[in-house]
């Protein structure tokens, strides 16, 4: 029924209208409630459009297929881990800290890798049939959303169009929210950093 009365192109810019429209126009306090709603729009879009969990990326599979991304990730982490060092100054990073901040960010990562992935790549996909393509839109799109933050900005325009397409190649969430978390946590002892915060919205410019 949705597949009918629904163009997938216009059904994702719709949803990502309307994200932007909360973060930044509803008030704080309400938000929860909204975005709440429109998760719920958005699983009635996977049913009226009868997505399978192997679509949606909740199959455990393809996980050698990932290990490259394994790769990149733990260069990535090096590189980000020595960058907090020197510009805090006084960063104490402990494997244990490090491995504690991981596994508590890796149900948000793996949340925003569902959104994604598993919403705007899918439709993306529908709509242009060109893994290339629905990438970069989905990507770009996912980029947007932490604007003003200009970090934050940029690094999502790069690697939210490669989880994309790493996603059409391989339909495997864990693995992605995984890397995403590495990444997250990496970036989020960065927060010491004169000038540097991890918000999105009009939330970037509170003090």
């Amino acid at each position: 029924m949705i597949s009918r009365v629904f163009n997938p192109r216009f059904e994702a810019f719709s949803v990502f209208f309307l994200i932007m429209t909360v973060l930044w126009f509803v008030p704080k306090q309400y938000q929860f409630v909204c975005f709440t709603l429109l998760f719920i729009a958005i699983i009635w879009s996977f049913v009226g459009r009868k997505d399978s969990m192997r679509d949606l990326g909740f199959e455990a599979v393809n996980f050698k297929h990932t290990l490259l991304l394994f790769l990149c990730v733990a260069a990535i982490v090096c590189i980000f881990a020595v960058l907090g060092w020197y510009m805090t100054g006084s960063l104490k990073l402990t494997f244990a800290k490090f491995q504690q901040r991981t596994v508590a960010y890796y149900f948000w990562a793996l949340f925003q890798q569902f959104i994604l992935n598993s919403y705007f790549v899918n439709r993306f996909m529908k709509a242009t049939h060109n893994k290339n393509a629905a990438s970069l839109y989905a990507g770009i799109l996912f980029g947007i959303i932490h604007l003003p933050n200009p970090f934050l900005l940029v690094i999502t325009l790069i690697l939210g169009p490669l989880s994309a397409r790493l996603f059409l190649e391989n339909r495997n969430l864990y693995i992605l929210a995984l890397a995403h978390a590495i990444v997250g946590t990496s970036l989020g002892f960065l927060g010491g950093a004169p000038g540097f915060n991890m918000r999105v919205g009009p939330g970037y410019f509170a003090k």
